[in-house]
């Protein structure tokens, strides 16, 4: 099932005024969308060797012993979580060279074009981007994008760091898998970050039992329009379901479940990196 389809039952998204300040509040106004802008951040901006863009690490679980590596290509640094077998990362990615990687250049976003919130919410990218599609077809003739199916390599590195790849949707079942094994509550909600989504809702906060630390980043659809942000987050795999559609997974503040599902290429949603 799309989750385009599946996205009608999520009433509520946040108005501008919420992105900071009160996620995890409630709110009787939170029923509009929100505009995302269309210019991207240079590459120097996002630069965080130093750690200062990084106060939003205030939400990661203070139980969880996380690890931590820098992307060498832009100095931001990054915590690391362990789930069963898999090292993930526990942030979404947020890389927006696009100049070193042309596939990114007009197929990533985030919030107001804010650095601030780049820092805490990652980028929203497509699939063409992020399987840095460009590189694709110079290293291996393979033409891959909405509207063109391709057949993947076994493992995409794409844009994430050295030493990580983009999840395919098998991976995304062995997580699934093991949290689902391991808890008596929903997946959802042991990946779901304790503070940072609406409250308005059955299901408002996590767990967050392994670090994960999901946050409610919401997603643009190629009208150009970022929607619910604070209530729902949408993770992109490496793995197409036809031309047009990609895999993915996604929680939302209205149930406890990680959703599997499959949504347009042309669309774009945060990414996590699994190490290789």
């Amino acid at each position: 099932m799309k989750f385009g389809i599946q996205k009608m039952a999520l009433s509520f998204v946040c108005t501008a005024a919420l992105i900071f300040t009160a996620c995890d509040s409630d709110s009787s106004s939170a029923n509009n969308v929100l505009s995302s802008g269309d210019e991207e951040i240079s590459s120097s901006s996002n630069e965080t060797g130093s750690n200062s863009g990084k106060a939003n690490w205030a939400y990661l679980n203070q139980d969880v012993f996380y690890g931590e590596f820098t992307d060498d290509r832009d100095g931001q640094v990054y915590k690391t979580t362990a789930i069963g077998f898999q090292n993930w990362m526990a942030e979404n990615l947020n890389y927006a060279d696009s100049l070193t990687t042309p596939s990114l250049k007009g197929r990533s976003w985030c919030y107001e074009n804010s650095a601030d919130s780049c820092a805490k919410y990652g980028r929203l990218y497509t699939w063409a981007a992020v399987i840095d599609s460009v590189s694709l077809y110079n290293d291996n003739n393979l033409d891959c994008g909405y509207g063109k199916a391709c057949t993947m390599p076994d493992t995409v590195y794409g844009i994430c760091p050295e030493g990580w790849h983009l999840p395919t949707r098998a991976e995304w079942y062995a997580l699934y898998n093991f949290v689902d094994y391991e808890q008596n509550i929903g997946v959802g909600m042991a990946l779901k970050a304790k503070s940072g989504w609406t409250s308005y809702s059955v299901a408002p906060t996590g767990k967050d039992a392994y670090g994960f630390s999901a946050l409610p980043a919401g997603f643009r659809q190629n009208d150009g329009m970022l929607y619910f942000v604070c209530s729902a987050t949408v993770f992109l795999s490496s793995s197409e379901y036809d031309s047009s559609d990609v895999y993915i997974r996604f929680l939302d503040s209205y149930n406890e479940n990680f959703n599997n599902a499959w949504d347009h290429k042309n669309f774009a949603y945060s990414v996590r990196c699994l190490q290789n």
